[in-house]
């Protein structure tokens, strides 16, 4: 297993500083950078990391790419005060190729692939129907939901969920992907950048495009990639970077951390 040294940060003071930032006090010198590593690539596009057209399934799809699933709650118009949460479903532009394509019926295939929830059938207790299922009453407190890939929390009420899942096609076959087994079993050989970095994401490790601290990867000579994952805290500086190893068959381990102290109360 081989180690990457990481470049020195810039702008690193040794001396102890004391400053309160959104409420927390600053008790050390904190990076708020992580360059790029020498010989690495960063990860990001445009500022945003993309993965499906990359992605190399061990057998061919018709479609593969992720798709966002939020559910706002709603009072049923009716007698009682029945609620339920109305989901919508909307494809990102992060996906490649057409849902259903060569399907034997692709009028029935399209609709069991929208019917499909990663989100399951419940949000907080309430049920989950689609949004343009019955007639409902909006609750305007429900409706600031926050925007994909903003980074912000929904609001903490029952009915209100959000989530990004992975979603494949394959003739007459539909699936999500859930899990970090079933992406590896979809992967097979792990062999492109993008499968890698996705397995770390599934894994719970951070990636970011945050300026100066973004995903990157590179690839190894025995197969396989070394991918820098980073963490911030609650005052906004760095609290961990790592050198993750993802090997061929999908398994991660630890090359290299730094850890640092963001804040304290």
């Amino acid at each position: 297993m081989t180690s990457l040294a990481f470049p020195r940060l810039a702008g690193v003071v040794a001396a102890v500083a004391l400053a309160t930032v959104a409420g927390c006090t600053i008790t050390t010198s904190t990076p708020t950078t992580a360059p790029v590593p020498e010989g690495m690539t960063n990860a990001c596009v445009g500022g945003k990391l993309r993965f499906a057209a990359g992605f190399k399934p061990t057998t061919p799809v018709s479609f593969v790419g992720f798709r966002t699933e939020t559910t706002t709650p709603r009072t049923v118009v009716g007698p009682g005060t029945t609620e339920e949460a109305a989901w919508t479903a909307v494809i990102t532009d992060d996906s490649v190729g057409n849902p259903c394509a060569g399907s034997s019926d692709v009028t029935a295939c399209l609709k069991r692939f929208d019917s499909l929830r990663v989100l399951g059938d419940q949000c907080a207790g309430l049920p989950i129907v689609p949004k343009s299922f019955g007639l409902g009453l909006a609750e305007a407190a429900a409706a600031d939901v926050a925007a994909p890939g903003s980074g912000a929390a929904a609001p903490m009420q029952p009915g209100n969920c959000y989530v990004e899942g992975l979603l494949y096609t394959r003739a007459d076959d539909i699936a999500a992907i859930r899990t970090i087994d079933e992406a590896r079993a979809f992967f097979g050989v792990i062999d492109s950048p993008q499968e890698a970095l996705y397995l770390v994401r599934l894994s719970g490790e951070g990636l970011t495009c945050a300026e100066g601290a973004p995903a990157a990867y590179r690839a190894l000579p025995e197969g396989g990639y070394e991918i820098q994952s980073t963490a911030f805290g609650r005052c906004g500086g760095l609290v961990s970077r790592k050198i993750l190893k993802v090997t061929p068959a999908g398994v991660i381990s630890v090359v290299s951390q730094s850890t640092f102290v963001d804040c304290v109360r």
